[in-house]
């Protein structure tokens, strides 16, 4: 859809109203005398109202968005405008509306972002414990360790992730259609892409981790599976910082403009080593060494240069279709 300026708005009087809008006493088409008259457009399947004037409150029933300027209410009629409309902006001015648009159209992408994350969390823990399982009868990831991993995910993301503040280039993304589903192709590309790479790495450890590492002795199979499981939360440590742009490669910038985000990961990274180093007998983890530590957080940080590469496989996106009426 365009970008609606004061010429634009104006241009609005040369679009042909809908057939039946004459049935609808009190909605009049525009002129170009006041700016107070309303402005009514068709644009697919979206169907807004901006006014000032009284209108019938039947008429709100037609409208798919409405905003309302609001300075003071003066009768009935404006109640019940203001009790209809989505937006109600208090400060009588129009360009109100653009930080809404902004904070409404950051908010739906942290949720994406976030739905991303936790997808890609969900797959991976899902398939590597299910497919060992089947093979060895036994499963790397133990309950406790995955409800650490499900705090991550859950309360620790949400929060990481749905709190960053808008930017200027919200505004310069093209609206979202109607209908159009939240998953979208973009999301399943980074998904599959990062769960595929998470699954090849975290396979290959569990059946042919011992041999790689050169582990022996009693304790051969503690240190895998922590190993395993240290590996898995530097993953969605790094995926993390991969969720905070669905599309570029550059995920780094403004990213210590929200120091809600710093600071969780910080928080996640601290916690992930008091629980392997110190709380072994309640985690069912053993201490690692640097080394082993030091491999843990390459083999995480894999994810990023993988992230990359995926988000340059191209993905064809839906356009929303919009018909005009001229």
């Amino acid at each position: 859809m365009p970008r609606m300026t004061s010429t634009s708005v104006d241009s609005c009087a040369h679009i042909n109203w809908l057939e039946h809008a004459g049935s609808f006493p009190g909605i009049n088409p525009p002129t170009l005398k006041s700016e107070k008259e309303s402005c009514r457009l068709l644009a697919g399947d979206y169907l807004v109202l901006v006014a000032e004037q009284k209108i019938p409150a039947h008429g709100y029933l037609l409208l798919d968005f409405t905003h309302l300027l609001v300075c003071k209410e003066t009768d009935s009629s404006s109640r019940v405008a203001k009790g209809n409309a989505d937006v109600i902006i208090l400060d009588d001015n129009f360009s109100t509306i653009v930080n809404v648009a902004k904070w409404g159209r950051a908010v739906y992408i942290n949720i994406q972002k976030f739905v991303q994350f936790q997808l890609t969390v969900n797959v991976v823990a899902l398939v590597i414990n299910f497919v060992s399982a089947c093979a060895s009868g036994s499963a790397p990831l133990t309950a406790v360790q995955l409800l650490w991993v499900n705090m991550i995910m859950d309360t620790l993301g949400a929060l990481a992730l749905a709190t960053e503040p808008p930017h200027e280039g919200l505004m310069k993304r093209p609206p979202v259609a109607k209908g159009e589903s939240f998953i979208t192709k973009v999301m399943w590309r980074n998904i599959i892409g990062q769960s595929i790479y998470q699954l090849i790495i975290l396979v290959v450890l569990n059946f042919d981790g011992k041999q790689i590492l050169r582990l022996s002795g009693s304790d051969a199979s503690a240190v895998l599976n922590t190993v395993i499981f240290n590996s898995f939360v530097f993953f969605q440590v790094f995926n993390e910082i991969n969720s905070r742009d669905m599309e570029k490669i550059n995920v780094f910038k403004g990213m210590f403009d929200s120091w809600m985000f710093v600071g969780i990961l910080v928080l996640t990274v601290a916690f992930q080593i008091i629980i392997v180093e110190f709380l072994g007998a309640f985690a069912s983890t053993v201490p690692l060494s640097w080394q082993l530590w030091l491999l843990c957080i390459l083999i995480g940080a894999g994810s990023m240069p993988i992230a990359a590469v995926i988000k340059c496989v191209p993905v064809k996106k839906c356009e929303p279709k919009l018909q005009r009426h001229d």
